[in-house]
């Protein structure tokens, strides 16, 4: 990330596809892996992150998160309803825990440099729960 090039006291806004989603971890467990016009998949995704890897990626271009956002979904409101409704009641419920299994994606704003701000870490960003009535 050449975050040279920016002006000072220049942002970077991102906003990453989260790979843990439960919709694409279902569709793993079933074999699948296809990506689509629209959605999580979508062809236009050449990379994808998972929670953890962010703030390394982020710290290594010299970037610290200042505002972040989860943009959430149950996978049975997603491209993946199908897959998900295919996988057995065990293995939703396992999926349930995780922390970040409806997370479609994390939307961040950063400095330019870490030193300009107090970095906030993203694992003390509450995830936005979604409805769990339906959750089989």
């Amino acid at each position: 990330m050449p975050v040279q090039l920016l002006a000072e006291g220049g942002y970077v806004v991102l906003s990453m596809p989260n790979i843990s989603h439960n919709g694409v971890v279902a569709s793993l467990l079933m074999g699948n892996f296809d990506y689509t016009e629209t959605g999580l998949l979508d062809r236009t995704h050449i990379r994808f992150f998972g929670a953890h890897s962010i703030e390394p990626m982020l710290n290594r271009a010299s970037l610290a998160l200042e505002h972040v956002e989860f943009v959430t979904a149950h996978p049975r409101d997603t491209e993946f309803a199908g897959v998900w409704e295919a996988l057995p009641l065990r293995t939703k419920l396992t999926l349930r825990s995780s922390h970040y299994g409806n997370g479609l994606s994390v939307r961040a704003t950063g400095p330019t440099f870490i030193e300009t701000t107090e970095p906030i870490a993203l694992n003390s960003v509450p995830v936005p729960r979604v409805s769990e009535s339906r959750y089989g």
